[in-house]
C-alpha cells in the first residue's frame, strides 16, 4: 500500500473517530463477504440519522494504532494504557463497528448476528469513555434497552401505588358489604 493510501485511511479512521468516539472491535474471521454486506445493510436499516458516518469498516491492525493516537493526541480521551488494550486485542481479521449516540441497538444487533455467524465475535471497545474487552461487551448487549428500563421503573413505581389503592378499596368494599349486610337482616 502507498505511502498517500496510508495517509488517507488514517485520516479516514482519526475523522471517524471525531464524529463517533465510541466504536467496537469486531472479529470476522471465516465469515463470508455476502454475511458481513448482509450486516452492513442491517446497520444502515437501524441507522436513525443518514448523514452519520457510522457503519463497519475492515481495519488494518497497526493503522488503526496509528490513527488512535492521533485521535487522542487531540482530543485526550483515553489513557495510554487503554490504547494499549484496545491495540492488543485488535490482532487478526478484525473490522472496526462506530456506534451511534444509541450503541445499546447497534450491539444488540451485532450479537444477535454473531449468534447466527461463527466467525463473528466482540473484541474489545470505546464506549462512553470506557474500554471494554470481549465479555464486557456480551454483557453490555445483553442489557435492555433504554426505552425498556424506563417502562420498567414506570412500571416498578405505579405497582405500589396500584396495589396501595387496591387495599384500600378492598377494606372499603368489605365494610360497605357488611353495612348492607346488617341493613337488610334489620329489615
Amino acid at each position: 500500500m502507498a505511502n498517500t493510501q496510508k495517509r488517507a485511511y488514517v485520516e479516514n479512521v482519526v475523522s471517524l473517530l471525531k464524529d463517533n468516539p465510541q466504536f467496537i472491535v469486531v472479529g470476522f474471521g471465516g465469515t463470508k463477504h455476502k454475511k458481513l454486506e448482509e450486516f452492513r445493510a442491517k446497520l444502515r436499516e437501524l441507522s436513525a440519522d443518514p448523514s452519520q458516518k457510522s457503519g463497519l469498516m475492515i481495519l488494518k491492525n497497526s493503522l488503526f494504532k496509528v490513527a488512535l493516537e492521533k485521535y487522542n493526541a487531540h482530543a485526550k480521551m483515553m489513557k495510554p494504557e487503554e490504547i494499549s488494550t484496545l491495540v492488543d486485542n485488535t490482532s487478526g481479521q478484525s473490522a472496526v463497528l462506530f456506534l451511534s449516540q444509541d450503541w445499546v441497538t447497534s450491539l444488540k444487533t451485532f450479537k444477535s448476528f454473531s449468534k447466527e455467524e461463527e466467525g463473528m465475535q466482540f473484541k474489545v471497545g470505546l464506549i462512553d469513555g470506557v474500554v471494554y474487552v470481549q465479555a464486557g461487551l456480551s454483557q453490555l448487549a445483553d442489557l435492555p434497552s433504554k426505552e425498556e428500563l424506563v417502562a420498567k421503573i414506570i412500571g416498578s413505581l405505579y405497582t405500589p401505588a396500584t396495589k396501595l389503592v387496591y387495599g384500600l378499596k378492598f377494606n372499603a368494599t368489605q365494610l360497605v358489604t357488611v353495612l348492607k349486610n346488617a341493613a337488610e337482616k334489620a329489615n
